[in-house]
C-alpha cells in the first residue's frame, strides 16, 4: 500500500467522521431546541437517517475502490500483494471446469444449462463452488483466476 493510499485511506475517515459528528450533534442539540416531545425525537431520526444517507450513497457508488483499503480485500479477490497470484484453495471438478469454460465464452447460466443438460440451479451450484474453490466472487474474477492458473 503506497503512502499515498494511506493518507486518501485517513482522509475519508476523517471526512466521514467529520460528517457523522455533525449529524449527531445536530440531532442531538438543534432539534431539540426547536421541536418537544414525540415530535423532537422523530426529528432527530429523520435528521440522522437523512444526514447518514450521503455517506451511504457514498460507500456505495465508490464500493470497488473502498474495498481496497479493507484488510480482506486481497483474499477475496484470492490475490494477496505478497503472493502474486490466485492460489487454488480445493480441486475444480471436471463438470466446474466445462462449467468454467462456457462462463468464459460468455454463455448465460441458462445457456449453459441447456447445453449440458442440467438446470439453472445446478449451474449456479457449480459456479458458487467455482468462485469459492478459487477464492472469487464474480463470474469475472473466476475467469481470470483460472486463466492465470492455467485452467483455461
Amino acid at each position: 500500500m503506497t503512502i499515498w493510499s494511506l493518507v486518501g485511506r485517513g482522509l475519508i475517515g476523517l471526512l466521514a467522521t467529520a460528517w457523522i459528528f455533525n449529524v449527531v450533534m445536530v440531532a442531538v442539540f438543534a432539534v431539540p431546541d426547536r421541536y418537544s416531545g414525540t415530535g423532537s425525537i422523530l426529528m432527530s431520526l429523520l435528521i440522522f437517517a437523512g444526514g447518514l444517507l450521503p455517506l451511504a450513497i457514498f460507500a456505495y457508488l465508490f464500493r470497488e475502490h473502498l474495498s481496497a483499503f479493507s484488510p480482506r480485500s486481497h483474499v477475496a479477490s484470492g490475490v494477496s500483494p505478497e503472493s502474486g497470484p490466485p492460489t487454488l484453495l480445493e480441486a475444480v471438478s471436471d463438470r466446474e471446469l466445462e462449467v468454467l469454460a462456457l462462463v468464459a465464452r460468455g454463455r448465460s447460466n441458462k445457456e449453459i444449462a441447456q447445453e449440458l443438460m442440467i438446470t439453472v440451479g445446478t449451474v449456479k451450484t457449480h459456479t458458487n463452488n467455482i468462485n469459492r474453490k478459487l477464492g472469487t466472487r464474480t463470474r469475472t474474477q473466476a475467469i481470470a483466476a483460472a486463466r492465470s492458473l492455467g485452467l483455461l
